[in-house]
């Protein structure tokens, strides 16, 4: 783990706002429709937009950057939660358990190394609107995953992991592609910042490597869902005896 008395600090505050808001949101939410529910998370979705919008723009603006391309894996939420939101039927059910799943994903990596993730940006948040767009963005994600695990919001079915896989090999695909091309390290793909895994590339390879990060990007998704489908459907099969 990195963390900078910044990051002490700074991180800890966040996260208590965030699991205050969550808990309120449980309390009072909880047992309001699925529409009301889901709310929170379409306002969130919208900010995520409207944040990387900013971003894009800026970027053309100042000449732009290749590494602000949305191909790293925490630029892909404001893509899975809007086809989640703004979807309906059984596609935004299946993109629900996508992006439940994505945000959960940050909200472990995120805490285990928030330096890796967010830089130093914990120690000038307003310094540029670089480093509070990256910190802002993180944390509404965060926050999505915690009001959606407060107010139940999540229904897993086994049709889930193949939404999952379609979506995760999709993106993991382009990002390959264009990490190559453009030699800009999307997603840690061309090395890693984390010393095992980059420790593995040597050892093994370009190849072997790309193909094992692949694997575990996909794979244990695909996994949490099945688990989770199961649990659901026992669960289910319960109440109905």
């Amino acid at each position: 783990m990195a963390y900078s008395q910044d990051d002490v600090l700074v991180l800890s505050i966040s996260a208590g706002i965030i699991v205050f808001l969550s808990v309120f949101a449980g309390i009072f939410m909880r047992n309001k429709s699925e529409r009301i529910k889901q709310i929170p998370s379409l306002i969130i979705t919208i900010i995520l937009l409207a944040l990387e919008l900013a971003k894009q723009m800026l970027s053309i603006f100042e000449g732009y950057n290749l590494w602000n391309i949305p191909l790293h894996f925490c630029s892909t939420y404001f893509i899975w939660f809007s086809l989640a939101n703004f979807s309906k039927g059984k596609f935004a059910q299946g993109m629900k358990s996508v992006a439940f799943v994505a945000s959960f994903y940050l909200v472990a990596m995120f805490y285990f190394n928030p330096q890796s993730i967010i830089g130093n940006a914990t120690s000038d948040l307003l310094g540029s609107f670089y480093n509070f767009h990256t910190f802002a963005f993180h944390h509404l994600v965060i926050l999505y995953f915690c009001l959606n695990v407060a107010l139940l919001n999540f229904n897993f079915k086994f049709i889930h992991v193949l939404y999952w896989c379609i979506s995760m090999l999709t993106y993991y695909g382009i990002a390959v592609l264009c990490a190559h091309l453009f030699e800009v390290n999307f997603m840690n793909i061309l090395y890693s910042n984390i010393p095992f895994m980059e420790n593995l590339r040597l050892t093994i390879g370009q190849v072997g490597y790309t193909i094992i990060l692949g694997s575990l990007t996909i794979g244990v998704g695909a996994v949490i869902i099945l688990f989770a489908s199961l649990i659901n459907k026992k669960l289910k099969e319960k109440k109905e005896v």
